[in-house]
């Protein structure tokens, strides 16, 4: 018996034989494909619009129904960009300090430049450049520019499987949002490192994806994401030179156009045992009303390795659900707010629109037996409107406005808030 935790932890034991054979399947089947691509008599393209592309049937397939010959390599290179600065108003400027004064900044929120090329019709690639919070006070930034995403994606034609290789946000977790802030979800369980992901698209327009990484990307992610004091509650480091993480992620359209379903299964090594997460979320257009959708993931840590000073874990979870009405509905070609494509291509497809969003954080007890604040409650209310948009440029404006509530510990009631009040103007420009 080989227990696959070791190199694919899953924590459960499986037949050594039965998972080398289908390894062995997998690896025969992807050589199969590749060959055939290669032996076969492919012409480049290139998309006419992204206006034509339909992919309500699968998050990750277009419609290539509209192609045009193209002559030169150059032709296939775009420079696509966006450009947003953000005004906030907090009702407390130190968050948690009582008596604080209300705050004001202005800051550039983000600048993103990329380099995207589809090399051949079964294969793209992409690098985007990015700089975050040049001028906020409060996520201090040194201005540097950092290499965001990198990777090279494969759909072997004629063939079920799929291959994305680079730093992105891997598949755990969609992160659909429709405000200016990220959801709380994204907040404590974004998973943005290298890894390879082997993708096979099944029936009801489903998909399964294997995505093996290294280190502790997401407990990282969780402890920077200000959900709880995490001067208090700290953890060991673990070496990142092994490929000891993994997630298994599905999706599947059983209604098109107004329901699909995901969810994701992810374990990272920890000191004392894994740290295991996972995840389920859906996207719900109202069938009577399709310009009103739903939108809700769930996160829950499975298995949590003991910090510092505790001889027990905390298994937490968050939740986020929004209630969102579209004034147009357009075609998107990649769904998702994690990477780069996915946040663009919700710009276009929504210009104007409407949200509201509940999120909790259940910290399992953590600020109880660690006297320590934590993240109770968030409501947020906004929406989009964009006021330009020409072929490849698009102008907008945003607003949103956030109540939060923390758990703040009943001997440091005099000293701390439990409560904040933030407003968010946002004007950007995707080119």
């Amino acid at each position: 018996m080989l227990k696959i935790a070791k190199i694919f932890p899953l924590e459960y034991e499986f037949n050594q034989v039965f998972w080398l054979v289908m390894i062995s399947l997998i690896m025969v089947n992807l050589a199969f494909g590749f060959i055939m691509v290669m032996s076969a008599d492919y012409h480049p393209i290139s998309i006419k619009n992204d206006s034509t592309i339909d992919t309500t049937n699968h998050p990750l397939v277009s419609d290539t129904s509209e192609i045009t010959t193209v002559t030169n390599w150059f032709e296939r290179i775009k420079l696509p960009g966006t450009i947003s600065g953000d005004f906030r108003w907090m009702q407390h400027g130190k968050v948690l300090s009582k008596g604080s004064r209300p705050t004001t900044d202005l800051y550039i929120r983000k600048i993103e430049l990329a380099v995207e090329t589809d090399l051949l019709d079964w294969a793209s690639a992409i690098i985007v450049l990015n700089s975050e919070y040049i001028g906020d006070f409060l996520n201090i930034n040194d201005d540097n520019v950092k290499v965001d995403e990198v990777h090279f994606d494969i759909q072997f034609p004629n063939q079920p499987y799929s291959l994305v290789f680079g730093k992105r946000t891997q598949p755990f977790g969609l992160f659909d949002d429709y405000l200016i802030t990220d959801p709380l979800t994204q907040d404590g369980y974004e998973t943005k490192c290298v890894g390879i992901s082997f993708g096979y698209n099944g029936p009801l327009n489903s998909e399964i994806v294997i995505t093996p990484y290294k280190g502790n990307a997401q407990m990282d992610q969780l402890f920077t994401s200000g959900l709880f004091d995490s001067r208090i509650i700290q953890r060991d480091s673990i070496s990142k030179r092994t490929i000891n993480s993994s997630i298994i992620s599905f999706s599947f359209i059983p209604v098109p156009n107004y329901l699909t379903l995901f969810s994701a299964y992810l374990s990272e090594p920890g000191k004392n045992k894994r740290n295991t997460s996972m995840n389920l979320g859906m996207i719900f257009h109202v069938p009577f009303m399709r310009k009103l959708l739903f939108d809700g993931e769930y996160m829950q840590a499975l298995s949590r390795e003991n910090y510092f000073g505790f001889n027990r874990s905390f298994n937490e979870s968050a939740l986020s659900v929004s209630a969102v009405y579209l004034f147009s509905l357009r075609a998107r070609n990649y769904k998702g707010g994690g990477n780069f494509k996915g946040r663009r291509s919700g710009n276009r497809a929504h210009p104007i629109d409407l949200a509201i969003r509940y999120e909790y954080f259940n910290d399992d007890s953590m600020s109880d037996l660690a006297d320590i604040w934590s993240v109770k409650n968030r409501i947020s209310l906004g929406g989009r409107y964009s006021f330009f948009e020409d072929k490849n440029i698009i102008a907008y404006f945003e607003m949103e406005i956030r109540l939060s509530k923390y758990r703040v510990p009943p001997h440091l009631t005099d000293l701390l808030n439990n409560r904040n009040k933030e407003l968010y103007m946002k004007l950007g420009i995707d080119f």
